[in-house]
Formats: structure tokens, C-alpha cells, sequence
């Protein structure tokens, strides 16, 4: 099978530009308001520039291109782009920021504002644009987005094992490791849980609440569509709560059910990935990261770099409204790849990670996104 490029080679916002350079350090304002309540609530941009163990080298070296890709300026008059220190999640108070806000919006500058938690919250001005992993698509809003990736170390690097494509087979083997399964009892209690956050809503809680339909059940329907098909070769790893009901985060590091969702997505060709709680599936980045192939279930999803990536290159794409015929997309993409395609796409999966979607390279495009977004309000860009 040919290998097209999977990059387009220009961004739209380069080719308005007339071809301007956009590796220039983006100049950011922090706007005034509470600071952090901690390290983990902190804009990533602060966390990179106030990083309090190590001198400009290496911060440089540890955050890559979120360090190096942003410079913090002391007064709003010199910055393109203002930002808010924290994380924008159901804890933070509106009305600490509207002032914010406000003063962007007279100096016509956009505040990018970093999502925190599964589930997007709505932005009080226009001139906001709020980077989330869970954005839904047809959703209409009066500020902008954009979605990021959702960021981790690197897998291979942290565990100290070398890239290695897998040969590929006659019929796709497909794997996966995690909850999928689901009682009815627990079924009932997602959705009330569901339900209370869609009131709440409704009431003026800051949130865009989840669809009442469960993620789990969907999960649970792919399994079986796909274990039960003779198109596809399986090697499923079915439990019956979220990282098999380990609650510890800084022991799952080491946990056997972490060494054996790892080892699950490297023993496969391809692996399952529908959304969680948020409408994103942190799978599916583990799966590019450790040069796989993901079989991205579409639940009204944005991915990030959507004009930069062809997203559709890089893995068997099924909307959700297609997933009956689950087995025969995945059956009919592996075939499309010919002999050495698999390998050849694991590579590429690998290098596309590695240059665009991990923390310290994904940045690098930050000024094109804002550029784009310019654009877009303009009417230059559709």
C-alpha cells in the first residue's frame, strides 16, 4: 500500500501568514487573580516557568517546547495572548476571573485557559479560548477551543524499552485491557450520576454534562462485537471497574493491572479505544505512544491538530452511529495495508506521538492554533 504523507506540510494560519516564520516564543500575560491552590492545579505553562528544581537549562530540557514556546511578559501591553494561572475546573469561582476577561477583551487579546477535569466548562468571555481533551464537537459556544492531547511520560523511555514495530498477520489481532464490563447496579448508579450532573447544569452549574447513554455499555458492546466475529483475532483483558479498582495513583505506576495494560497494547496490532467519563480516551494516546494502532470509536470527538493531522491515516476510524459493523471496518483497514503497511504505520504512530502529542513537542504548534482561531473569527478561515 502507498504511503501518503500523514501531515499536511503548511498550516492554514502559515499560508494566510504568507509564510512567517511561527517558531517565536508566544509572549503570555498571566492575568491577576488567586493563585494555584497547588502545583497539579496550575496552568502548564506556569508549572513549566516556575519549575522550582531546576535553572533555565533545565526546565528547558524538561518541558521542551511548553517551555520554550511561551515567554512570560510582565505587563498586558507587551503580550499577544493573556492566560489564567489555574486550571479551569468545577472548582475554580467565575467571578474571580470575569475582570480577566475583561481586560483582554478591551486590549483585543485572546485568554487561553487550560481545562481541568473530564468534562468541559463554559468560558465567561468571547475573546476566551479553552483548551480541553473532551471537547464534543457540535457543540455551539460563544468562545473558542481547541482540543490537546492527554499528556503522560514517555512509556517506552520511563520503562526503559527500545521501539519495536510488531510483524503483522493474516487477520488484525485486536487487544484490549481495562474496564469493560458492567452490572446493572453499576450502570444505574453511572447514570444517576449522569443524570444529577446534567441538572446541575441546568440549574447554573458551570459544566457541559455527559450524554446519559453509559460509555462502559458501549465499551462492552464493541468487545463482544469483535470477540464474537471470525474477521478479527482478539486478546481482551475484561474488568469490571476502572484500573481494576486500584484507587492508590502514585502505586499504579508499578501496579501489575499498569504492566499488563502495556503489554496488552504492545502484543497487539490494534487496540480499542471509546471514551471514559470525558468524551476522549487516554487510550488512545497510549496506544500511538507505544507505536500502535488504535481503533478510535467517535463519540462527537475533536482531536487535537485536526488541520495539521490526518487523523484518519493513523488509525481505523468508526463512528459510533457504525459500530455494528465494527469487525468489518477494522477487517477491511488491515487488509488495505498490504504486507508491510502495519509496521510502516506503527512507526509512523510512534514518530506522530513523539513530535506532536506529547507534552514537550505538542506546543510547538501553539501559535499556529491561536493564528487559526484569529483567522476563523475574521472569516479568512472556514
Amino acid at each position: 500500500m502507498p504511503q501518503p504523507s500523514r501531515l499536511s506540510k503548511a498550516s492554514p494560519a502559515a499560508t494566510a501568514r504568507g509564510g512567517q516564520r511561527s517558531d517565536a516564543a508566544l509572549r503570555v500575560f498571566v492575568c491577576e487573580g488567586p493563585e494555584p491552590r497547588s502545583r497539579s492545579h496550575m496552568n502548564p505553562i506556569l508549572k513549566a516557568h516556575r519549575d522550582p528544581e531546576r535553572d533555565e537549562a533545565g526546565r528547558a530540557q524538561r518541558w521542551g517546547r511548553l517551555y520554550s514556546a511561551f515567554r512570560i511578559v510582565d505587563e498586558p501591553a507587551q503580550a499577544e495572548v493573556h492566560t489564567l494561572p489555574v486550571l479551569w475546573d468545577q472548582d475554580v469561582r467565575v467571578g474571580d476571573w470575569t475582570r480577566a476577561f475583561r481586560i483582554a477583551e478591551a486590549a483585543d487579546k485572546p485568554v487561553l485557559v487550560f481545562g481541568g477535569g473530564d468534562f468541559e466548562r463554559p468560558l465567561p468571555g468571547r475573546n476566551g479560548i479553552l483548551l480541553h481533551p473532551g471537547l464534543e464537537r457540535s457543540r455551539r459556544r460563544g468562545y473558542a477551543v481547541a482540543a490537546v492531547p492527554y499528556f503522560f511520560d514517555d512509556i517506552l523511555a520511563l520503562r526503559g524499552r527500545p521501539f519495536e514495530a510488531r510483524g503483522g498477520s493474516p487477520r488484525p489481532l485486536v487487544g484490549f485491557c481495562g474496564q469493560g464490563a458492567s452490572s446493572m447496579t453499576r450502570s444505574i448508579a453511572r447514570a444517576a450520576r449522569k443524570a444529577g450532573l446534567r441538572l446541575g447544569a441546568n440549574l447554573g452549574r458551570p459544566i457541559v454534562p455527559p450524554p446519559l447513554w453509559d460509555h462502559v455499555r458501549l465499551r462492552q458492546k464493541c468487545l463482544r462485537l469483535l470477540e464474537r466475529s471470525d474477521l478479527v483475532d482478539t486478546a481482551f483483558v475484561v474488568r469490571a471497574r476502572y484500573r481494576a479498582g486500584l484507587s492508590d495513583a502514585a502505586g499504579r505506576w508499578q501496579h501489575p493491572s499498569t504492566l499488563e495494560f502495556e503489554d496488552n497494547i504492545l502484543e497487539t496490532d490494534y487496540t480499542l479505544c471509546v471514551r471514559g467519563s470525558g468524551n476522549f480516551s487516554a487510550r488512545f494516546y497510549e496506544t500511538l505512544c507505544l507505536g500502535r494502532i488504535p481503533i478510535f470509536v467517535d463519540t462527537d470527538c475533536v482531536l487535537p491538530l485536526e488541520r495539521k493531522i490526518r487523523w484518519k491515516e493513523h488509525c481505523v476510524w468508526v463512528d459510533r452511529t457504525e459500530v455494528d459493523r465494527l469487525p468489518e471496518i477494522v477487517a477491511a483497514f488491515h487488509a488495505g495495508l498490504g504486507r508491510e503497511g502495519p509496521e510502516d504505520l506503527q512507526r509512523a504512530n510512534r514518530e506522530l506521538w513523539l513530535e506532536h502529542l506529547r507534552l514537550q513537542s505538542f506546543f510547538a504548534h501553539m501559535r499556529d492554533l491561536v493564528e487559526c482561531i484569529r483567522l476563523q473569527r475574521e472569516g479568512i478561515l472556514a
